[in-house]
């Protein structure tokens, strides 16, 4: 993806962390780990935040096909990250959902697999503290087993 395609993904899932007017610790450590996961630096998070806020912003798909759909999962995670797909949400998502031509099947096990990522979200190593990613199998610390 381009710089450009990077901007809009943290966009889109910026939007979605902010429709139900909250901006949870949760919501927070979800988007720096998108951020991470893209590859994005300080710089391409600062420019989505400005998207954002710019009060014209649109969710919109940006990059190949592949990356839409991570993007519509990374969505659906911080969305989630409340236990709650709120009316806002929901509508978005499901907006983005039919633009890429996703099958309601589709988007139910999308829902689940994110369901059962956040289960994850939040972990800490038990050995030594170390916040871990919610797919983490050792610690990126001390490298214990994460059970």
């Amino acid at each position: 993806m381009n710089e450009n395609d990077v901007v809009a993904c943290l966009a889109n899932v910026l939007m979605i962390a902010g429709s139900d007017n909250k901006f949870t610790l949760q919501e927070q450590e979800i988007v720096e780990w998108v951020r991470l996961e893209l590859g994005a630096d300080d710089a391409l998070l600062e420019q989505a935040v400005a998207l954002v806020h710019g009060g014209n912003y649109q969710i919109t798909p940006a990059g190949r096909f592949s990356d839409q759909v991570r993007n519509l999962e990374d969505m659906l995670l911080v969305s989630m990250a409340d236990n709650t797909l709120a009316a806002e949400e929901k509508k978005e998502i499901l907006h983005f959902a039919q633009q890429l031509k996703l099958t309601q099947d589709q988007i139910n096990r999308m829902l689940a697999q994110t369901k059962a990522l956040l289960k994850g979200v939040g972990r800490r190593c038990n050995a030594c503290g170390t916040s871990l990613d919610p797919s983490d199998n050792f610690c990126t610390e001390c490298g214990a087993k994460i059970q």
